[in-house]
């Protein structure tokens, strides 16, 4: 992932009551730290510092929520599917 935006708040967040999100995030929390350790990962939004890039793990549902949540600060928002239906975000079993 390239972007110009620096990196330095991440905020994931996961669909809710799902233990694969879970897993997933915490993955690529890992992942991240190893490749910018000075980047800081929350799983809750701290007002003080807007996130840089969000990713959310869920289905549309949650991305609706990520976008609404976030529209005044607007940051990059990567979405990863794991939701049921797939109206927005493509969806195969």
């Amino acid at each position: 992932l390239l972007h110009r935006v620096s990196t330095r708040n991440v905020l994931i967040i996961e669909k809710s009551n799902c233990k694969v999100t879970k897993s997933s995030a915490n993955e690529l929390a890992k992942y991240i730290k190893e490749l910018s350790p000075s980047t800081t990962i929350h799983n809750t939004w701290n007002k003080s510092s807007p996130p840089n890039l969000i990713v959310s793990y869920g289905g549309d549902g949650t991305l609706l929520r990520t976008a609404f949540r976030f529209q005044k600060c607007s940051p990059l928002i990567l979405p990863v599917s794991s939701g049921t239906l797939g109206f927005m975000l493509p969806f195969s079993t």
